[in-house]
């Protein structure tokens, strides 16, 4: 990332996150695009102006289109309570019999042939309604069981255990 108090770097690195090709592949992400899509463009245009003149004006329009996306989408993101994965993770929904065990179940003393493995992932995650806002998922396992996880939210994933198992 860029140091503070370098906006040529900053901007630089803005400008080429902002022209690699949009992968618009889901409901969400094309509803994001359409929501977005306008503003983000201006804003990318002022850091490209901003690039070539080194107008400092340029940078702070653009660090006001930014700033009011940011504002939008943390409003838009305190009313979800429910998230489909069909919209937002298709090919999450489509994993069928994983080779990964479900988390928990595996023991040093299992067998090969009584693994409970991954069979599936449930069709929503529910966003619990509180400071962090965790999720909840459901995991289906090779014996026809449904295994509940808590996903922590604004946390270092990498430092939750179970988390690190699954990825």
């Amino acid at each position: 990332g860029a140091p503070p108090g370098d906006p040529a770097r900053l901007a630089k690195e803005i400008a080429a996150q902002g022209r690699r090709p949009s992968a618009a592949n889901t409901l969400r992400s094309e509803s994001f695009q359409q929501c977005f899509g306008r503003d983000l463009q201006e804003a990318l245009e002022w850091i490209l102006r901003y690039r070539c003149t080194g107008e400092i004006d340029a940078l702070n329009q653009a660090w006001d289109l930014y700033f009011y996306v940011f504002k939008k989408i943390q409003k838009q993101l305190q009313r979800i309570k429910k998230v489909e994965l069909q919209h937002v993770a298709p090919a999450l929904l489509r994993a069928r019999n994983l080779r990964l065990a479900v988390l928990g179940t595996y023991t040093s003393t299992t067998t090969e042939a009584s693994i409970v493995r991954i069979a599936g992932f449930g069709a929503s995650v529910t966003v619990i309604p509180s400071k962090q806002r965790p999720r909840k998922i459901n995991i289906l396992g090779s014996n026809g069981r449904a295994y509940t996880f808590l996903l922590k939210g604004h946390e270092d994933l990498r430092q939750d255990e179970r988390v690190m198992q699954l990825f």
